[in-house]
């Protein structure tokens, strides 16, 4: 019986999801080439007011995969999306750059990443209420913090040669994640609900894209206008349902960049 109540505890918490995706990671690096190289990193801002610990870091080359586990029990997360929205490759990532003069630094850019999907600023989840802070504007603040400092301590490291890393924030669940189409225009503005034409899909996985305070803190002076203040200060995060995480990261990787887009953020620090 003791047993019994022991193991209703473990299976309570969320550890057991977070070191099976893990292991998820570690069995099928030889179809998606990701290494795991860290669990449980920890993490604090610059002001030491938000601290926490990285579930687990996973690299490629250049490129580490930030991730946060959730597990639900029960339940689907639903992203509002524009009924025209089309997939996109856009990414509001972080990066960070070594030159060759000691020059370095880092910031958040938009970035073509691959695979492609539909992204969204809204995410509704299952049981929560009106009155609840949103969840998922929570555990994505936190991860963009927590990508922050890594790289942050990966500029720092001694032995860094020349080069550019990128990070990508990843929200990992096995809740089934649906995309909700809806044109604004049609919802009833005295009951804000959903019109008929409204349609639901599921999707493997979404781009949560957001204004989220961090770390790297834009003066007014660098923008002129709400508009552009709120695009720098926008983040981005892929949220994942585990059941398609293998074929996604044996996809996920950097797009060539179109020449009309201009040089990279970073090219400066590399001459």
């Amino acid at each position: 019986m003791q047993e019994q109540e022991l193991a209703k505890l473990v299976n309570r918490s969320g550890f057991l999801f977070q070191l099976a995706a893990e292991e998820f990671v570690r069995r099928g690096v030889v179809v998606h080439g990701w290494e795991v190289v860290a669990r449980e990193y920890p993490w604090s801002t610059g002001d030491r007011s938000r601290s926490g610990f990285i579930d687990f870091v996973a690299e490629k080359d250049l490129l580490r995969c930030v991730f946060e586990c959730k597990r639900t029990q029960g339940g689907e997360w639903i992203f509002l999306v524009s009924e025209v929205s089309a997939e996109t490759l856009h990414l509001r990532t972080l990066w960070s750059v070594t030159g060759e003069k000691g020059r370095h630094g880092s910031g958040w850019d938009d970035l073509g990443f691959h695979p492609s999907s539909l992204e969204s600023q809204f995410c509704i989840v299952r049981g929560a209420s009106d009155e609840d802070k949103p969840m998922l504007e929570r555990i994505a603040g936190d991860l963009v913090r927590a990508s922050e400092s890594l790289a942050t301590e990966e500029l720092a490291m001694a032995g860094r040669g020349v080069g550019v890393w990128g990070y990508v924030p990843v929200i990992l669940t096995n809740t089934t994640l649906y995309a909700c189409r809806v044109d604004p225009s049609k919802v009833n503005a005295h009951t804000g609900n959903l019109p008929d034409s409204a349609s639901f899909t599921e999707v493997p996985a979404i781009r949560f894209r957001k204004a989220l305070p961090t770390g790297i803190v834009h003066s007014p002076e660098t923008y002129d206008s709400i508009q552009k203040g709120l695009f720098k200060k926008e983040r981005c995060a892929f949220v994942v349902n585990i059941k398609y995480l293998p074929q996604w990261l044996a996809s996920l990787r950097l797009a060539q960049r179109d020449v009309s887009a201009g040089p990279y953020p970073w090219s400066d620090l590399l001459r």
